[in-house]
């Protein structure tokens, strides 16, 4: 799996087309935190289709940040230039194949790997003046995600992270490693 490696991050990495690559390794990456069910309200800001889909569907996220953006992080409380957030979504799934499960929920068949970067070199899509970009990478539990994915338009995510993320665009206020040092 093309997700597999060590913890070592270099930053962000891109294509000739200008479009980033998957990080090779980042689920040996910090991991920062997981919620299960999360779901915007549907008056937020820059709500798109597929976040409009998210209720329908009970997903997992895990969530990791590449080492060196995180030891940043514990020393200064800000994200640096570069920062890379990978986070994995799988399907909610309460029944086991095995069928030893009475109850609960566990994450199942991976959805998507979306990737949140702070990288004010990086190649801009037109009209994008901002320094965090997203990125959605499709590709489900039999196969590798997309090796490479366009960011997203700014009005689809940038703007609601800038309007509810807790700190610098990342929704530190869901993920205890980084909420504790994020406090003011």
């Amino acid at each position: 799996m093309a997700t597999e490696g060590t913890a070592q991050s270099t930053g962000p990495a891109y294509d000739a087309a200008g479009n980033i690559l998957l990080p090779k390794g980042y689920r040996s990456w910090v991991f920062v935190g997981a919620n299960l069910g999360l779901v915007y309200r549907p008056e937020i800001q820059a709500m798109t289709s597929r976040e409009a889909a998210r209720a329908e569907t009970m997903a997992f996220h895990t969530v990791y940040i590449d080492p060196a953006a995180y030891a940043a992080f514990l020393e200064t409380g800000t994200f640096p230039d570069p920062t890379v957030l990978a986070m994995e979504v799988f399907r909610g799934e309460t029944r086991d194949a095995n069928g030893a499960l009475k109850e609960g929920t566990f994450p199942g068949e991976r959805l998507l790997v979306e990737l949140a970067v702070k990288d004010p070199q990086r190649p801009t899509r037109e009209g994008s003046k901002e320094n965090w970009a997203y990125y959605i990478f499709p590709g489900d539990a039999e196969s590798d995600p997309l090796a490479s994915a366009e960011a997203q338009p700014d009005s689809a995510c940038f703007a609601c992270h800038r309007s509810h993320a807790s700190r610098d665009n990342v929704w530190v206020q869901f993920y205890p490693v980084l909420r504790e040092r994020g406090r003011p």
